[in-house]
């Protein structure tokens, strides 16, 4: 199956750097003013989700799926929850970084939420980059004049180890209230971060 591509309604840095992102056959699904980031990316939904309280004009001839304000989920919750419904599980997620700081907090949490599930996702936003990984490993390229943080995330991560990198950890046991991963930097030409129990976030971030 295709990559489903999710598009909330943040604010996206670099909107031309993000069409290069994209792909003919993926499966654009919106939630709620993520139809505006859309239209800036010059792409039409397949679908928009959401109670529709941020969007600015509804696209003409998309399906859309309108909910109460009065539920559970984020938007950004309910148009993953479908999607995972219709068995995709290849994620590039948009526009769910540099609004809210708790709109933020709760995006990471549904990027969690996908790879709990299963599912390989990545949050893009201009240049920066994040991943999640559960007892499992995580192998990147080497990107020149980027750091890259590493975090435990939902629970302590046991048995973390980093190669190829500045400064290296072997089976490392990282707490969320001490974030020793931050700032890290490619030494080789492919970096390998690893967790033997556990989840960790993973930020590629360009130096400014």
């Amino acid at each position: 199956m295709n990559r489903c591509v999710l598009i909330a309604a943040g604010p996206m840095q670099s909107p031309d750097v993000l069409k290069q992102k994209l792909r003919a056959d993926d499966y654009i699904l919106c939630a709620d003013g993520g139809a505006d980031n859309a239209r800036l990316l010059g792409v039409v939904p397949d679908v928009v989700m959401g109670d529709l309280d941020s969007i600015s004009i509804l696209p003409k001839g998309v399906q859309i799926e309108r909910f109460s304000p009065e539920k559970d989920d984020t938007d950004t919750m309910l148009a993953l929850r479908h999607a995972l419904d219709l068995g995709y599980h290849s994620f590039l997620l948009l526009g769910v970084l540099g609004g809210r700081a708790d709109h933020t907090f709760a995006n990471l949490c549904a990027l969690l939420y996908l790879t709990n599930n299963g599912a390989d996702a990545v949050i893009i936003d201009g240049g920066t980059e994040v991943y999640a990984i559960k007892n499992g490993a995580l192998h990147l390229k080497r990107r020149p004049n980027y750091y890259i943080s590493v975090f435990p995330f939902g629970q302590t991560a046991c048995g973390v180890s980093e190669y190829g990198m500045q400064y290296t950890l072997e089976n490392a046991r990282m707490e969320q209230s001490n974030p020793i991963g931050v700032s890290n930097e490619f030494q080789d030409e492919e970096a390998v971060i690893s967790v033997r129990e556990g989840t960790l976030l993973i930020f590629l971030c360009p130096k400014k």
